[in-house]
């Protein structure tokens, strides 16, 4: 009887991702498909990177995370270390160069994801931005604009 109640739990939802999970739906943690808030929609961010003229709309930490706001954004977002978040891609200074070079319009701060204690591998380049840039809360991400004032 159980293995039914699954069947059918799992005949509606799409199962697209790399975290396909079957049976009743449940709660999403941490956003549900990668996004950063505690909700998974964030309007406000969606309508700040669809706004962006840059090649990169945003920088974020894991390619996860990366995935669910270019779904929700419809906009290229550069994942910081790769799949893990644990990819020595890219250097701090290459980073700080597409910055210099106006290539990413924001960066969205590894905060929800547990900080720099736990999944960001690129303490270096959350200190940097977090350094020379002004965090603003943007519904329920912390993202610091890397575009200089007109």
């Amino acid at each position: 009887m159980g293995s039914a109640a699954y069947t059918f739990a799992t005949i509606g939802p799409s199962h697209a991702g790399g975290n396909v999970q079957v049976g009743p739906a449940q709660a999403a943690r941490n956003g549900g498909h990668g996004r950063h808030g505690d909700d998974g929609d964030n309007t406000e961010l969606d309508a700040l990177l669809q706004g962006t003229d840059t090649t990169w709309s945003a920088a974020v930490n894991g390619s996860a995370a990366a995935a669910g706001v270019e779904l929700a954004t419809n906009t290229s977002v550069m994942a910081i270390g790769g799949f893990g978040g644990s990819d020595p891609v890219p250097s701090p200074a290459a980073f700080q160069a597409d910055v210099a070079n106006r290539e990413i319009g924001c960066y969205i701060a590894p905060g929800n994801q547990g900080g720099p204690g736990r999944g960001n591998q690129h303490a270096d380049i959350t200190a940097w931005v977090a350094a020379n840039f002004s965090p603003k809360t943007v519904g329920s991400d912390t993202v610091y604009d890397l575009q200089p004032s007109p």
